[in-house]
């Protein structure tokens, strides 16, 4: 993106929450946006969510107008798009479909970003999600997972049932798989580390 001169959208795992997204974004540290399921999840109109949807991009707009070389990500989980197709959001008059939302993203901000210099900045899509998982582990991902799987055995061997093993304030604990399927966690939009994403962004804090 910066080398390009462009805005590129990356699309990442999220189906139901923005972790992934959120902490990716937050570490590279070059997002004008990110964008969770938990911003629009608590609107009750898609009128709603339309507008500050259509907020989050004049954001990016607003951003790259101020560059005189532009280069900034727009990093969106996936299940962004999911979300606002349930809830039968349209933008610019037209229904939102979950799959491609990205590009839908690109279509919408293509002819509308201009530089400083007021000359037209392109756009990409990258959407790696499962390709992530083909980079090798560093050292904390092989002693974290040695030590769940030689605690796995150790606990079945030791005749427990009905739980699993989890990292808890440093400490490996055992979970009761009735409180693992209780509900899925998410991310809180007006927590401290929302608020940081926010800030490193720029981004309106919308809290869905």
């Amino acid at each position: 993106a910066i080398s390009t001169r462009r805005v590129g959208i990356v699309e990442l795992f999220g189906a139901e929450s923005g972790f992934v997204t959120a902490n990716a974004a937050l570490a590279c540290g070059r997002a004008a946006l990110v964008l969770i399921p938990e911003m629009f999840s608590a609107f009750d109109t898609s009128e709603k969510i339309e507008a500050a949807f259509m907020e989050c991009l004049e954001h990016v707009r607003q951003r790259v107008r101020q560059q005189d070389r532009p280069g900034t990500l727009v990093v969106v989980a996936e299940g962004v798009g999911e979300l606002l197709e349930q809830r039968k959001v349209t933008l610019n008059g037209q229904p939102v479909t979950g799959d491609g939302f990205a590009y839908r993203i690109e279509e919408l901000l293509a002819g509308n970003l201009f530089d400083a210099r007021r000359r037209k900045v392109g756009l990409f899509v990258n959407r790696p999600r499962h390709h992530i998982r083909s980079v090798g582990p560093n050292s904390f991902d092989q002693t974290y997972c040695e030590r769940l799987g030689a605690l796995a055995v150790e606990t079945a061997l030791a005749g427990y049932t009905g739980c699993m093993v989890s990292f808890w304030l440093n400490e490996y604990v055992l979970v009761p798989l009735r409180l693992v399927a209780a509900g899925h966690k998410r991310m809180t939009t007006n927590g401290m580390f929302w608020k940081q994403v926010c800030l490193s962004t720029g981004q309106p804090p919308i809290e869905g």
